[in-house]
C-alpha cells in the first residue's frame, strides 16, 4: 500500500497520484475519476459513461433486446436535418 500526503493547491487540498498508480487505475492525465466516500475510505475508480445499452439493460429480456422487431424508427419532422 502506497503513502501520499494531502497538499494545499489554492484554497482546496489535493493529492498527486504516481505514474504507477495512474496505470493500476487504467487512466491517464485528462481522465475523469469517479469517487466514492465509504466507510471514512477514499475510493477513486475510473469514471464510465453510462451508454443506451446500459439505461435499458434488464428492461428486456436477451431476445427481445436482439429482435429487429422491437426497433422503432420515426419519421424526421420538416424542421429536422
Amino acid at each position: 500500500m502506497d503513502k501520499i500526503e494531502i497538499e494545499t493547491w489554492g484554497n482546496s487540498a489535493g493529492v498527486r497520484l504516481s505514474e504507477e498508480m495512474l496505470e493500476a487505475l487504467g487512466v491517464k492525465i485528462g481522465d475523469t475519476l469517479e469517487i466514492d466516500i465509504n466507510n471514512k475510505e477514499l475510493v477513486l475508480k475510473k469514471y464510465k459513461p453510462f451508454t443506451v445499452e446500459d439505461l435499458f439493460k434488464g428492461f428486456l429480456n436477451e431476445a427481445e433486446e436482439t429482435s429487429p422487431s422491437n426497433i422503432i424508427a420515426f419519421p424526421t419532422l420538416d424542421n429536422e436535418k
